[in-house]
């Protein structure tokens, strides 16, 4: 009978470390093979080349050991820091460090070179990301980094010439011009200031030919704290950008701080908004205690109200898309 026993708890445990082995082979990770670095992201391998710059002073090889810690099984000594500075890159996060004996990319990973520095190229890397098929785990596909920012970016030379129209839906006389020639001072583009037919007061965007960072610095510019996304085909313009400017004195707008205190950290940040505290131990289900990140949680046509958000928290922010927010978004942090 003991005998028995014996062989049974042992095959319940090979079992488990058979199901443990399996739930790691989905994680994202990060390894190193014979000097060479591969990320696995969401069922994707990317290599990074050894002279990779991950911040503009370290680049992938500096994070790893060498010589006798490494003989010693040692990859990496500062683990949240390699973890953290990848997370920018990898919007649904790296989860461990670990040392395969193989590694083959299956997806190319976009590099630019600064002077004799090679980066990422955030802006086609993102791209690539948003087209690759992702293995099932739970939250990916709707998270990203909500700091993410393109070294190569500068707003003066790609906002230069472009055309954007103003439509002023406040009744402010002569807001829409005011900020036009604001934006065309800083920026050199050309503007048409106009009248919208409906008054409003929450802001309106339609982003045509814009990319992200072109529309959070034109929105940073105006000092603007909230931008809602607008799909209206009636309006008829030949401009690459189109902004409906509301009365940001008049929008109702909720925005909660979800925490395990009765304060937080991040209200003082964000104290501009009006954020209202929600004591909680558990956001959606997922226990806050656990959180690694600050998560921004959104609907999709707020997208650059939670950027802004993001950035004003500044650090490793987490921006989760969920269609059960309106006119709402909720600040998850633990402190």
């Amino acid at each position: 009978m003991r005998k028995f026993l014996l062989g049974l708890a042992s095959l319940i445990l090979l079992s488990s470390c058979f199901e443990n082995i399996e739930e790691l082979k989905n994680k994202n990770r990060i390894f190193r093979t014979e000097n060479k670095y591969y990320v696995y992201y969401n069922g994707s391998t990317f290599e990074l080349p050894k002279d990779l710059h991950l911040t503009k002073d370290k680049k992938i090889e500096q994070y790893f050991t060498t010589g006798i810690l490494q003989k010693l099984n040692i990859d990496v000594v500062n683990k949240s820091e390699l973890l953290n500075d990848l997370n920018k890159y990898f919007p649904d996060g790296i989860d461990y460090i670990t040392d395969e004996k193989q590694g083959k990319a299956t997806v190319e990973t976009p590099i630019m070179t600064l002077g004799n520095e090679k980066h990422i190229d955030s802006i086609k890397f993102e791209k690539l990301l948003s087209t690759l098929p992702t293995v099932s785990v739970s939250n990916q596909a709707s998270e990203k980094i909500g700091t993410e920012v393109n070294s190569n970016f500068n707003p003066k030379e790609s906002l230069k010439g472009k055309k954007i129209e103003i439509l002023n839906a406040n009744g402010i006389d002569g807001f829409a011009k005011k900020i036009g020639d604001k934006l065309k001072e800083t920026y050199v583009l050309d503007y048409n200031a106009e009248n919208y037919s409906n008054p409003e007061t929450m802001n309106y965007i339609i982003t045509r030919k814009f990319n992200e960072a072109e529309v959070l610095a034109i929105l940073e510019e105006l000092g603007f704290k909230y931008a809602r996304i607008l799909i209206d085909d009636t309006i008829k313009s030949e401009s690459d950008f189109v902004l409906i400017t509301g009365n940001e004195s008049k929008i109702k707008f909720i925005l909660e701080i979800a925490t395990l205190g009765d304060s937080s950290i991040i209200t003082e940040k964000l104290k501009e908004y009006n954020p209202e505290i929600v004591k909680s131990v558990t956001f959606a289900e997922e226990p806050i205690e656990k959180m690694t990140q600050i998560q921004v949680v959104y609907n999709k046509v707020d997208l650059y109200t939670a950027k802004l958000m993001a950035k004003k928290i500044g650090g490793n922010v987490k921006l989760v898309e969920s269609n059960k927010m309106n006119n709402r978004i909720v600040v998850v942090s633990k402190n």
